[in-house]
């Protein structure tokens, strides 16, 4: 349900607009999101997110998504929803994320429900030294 897209990846996708939306009192732009090619069932390494993006027109973060996560070989996932208003220092975290579905196995339906609220969510850092050794250890 956490799944993210990252910038370097993004080559991997088909990005299309579909023009504007309000969402909680805000006008939002709103993009389809798609692999380029068919997920592979038996390379269950590589998955893609399929779906919807609302995106803050001012700062261009995601403010919500809605999509699945393909490709479904034995395992199965729902179409979740997660929103992401929580702001840190111009930056918006994922506050809830909401799931209601039937997954489709082959010799059973399961309904599928998750509801996760995320809080507390705090500024990580850290420092990070890069020394050049002359000799191998």
């Amino acid at each position: 349900q956490m799944f993210g897209l990252e910038l370097n990846d993004l080559n991997a996708y088909n990005l299309a607009y579909l023009g504007r939306d309000n969402l909680d009192g805000r006008s939002v732009y709103v993009i389809s999101i798609g692999p380029k090619q068919k997920p592979n069932a038996h390379r269950m390494r590589t998955r893609f997110f399929v779906g919807k993006v609302w995106v803050d027109p001012d700062n261009f973060q995601a403010v919500k998504l809605e999509g699945i996560t393909e490709p479904q070989g034995k395992q199965r996932f729902a179409t979740f929803v997660t929103h992401r208003t929580m702001k840190i220092q111009d930056v918006f975290a994922p506050t809830t994320t909401f799931a209601d579905d039937v997954l489709h196995f082959p010799n059973k339906d399961v309904h599928y429900r998750i509801s996760v609220r995320y809080y507390d969510f705090k500024r990580f850092g850290s420092r990070v030294t890069i020394v050049e050794i002359d000799q191998p250890l």
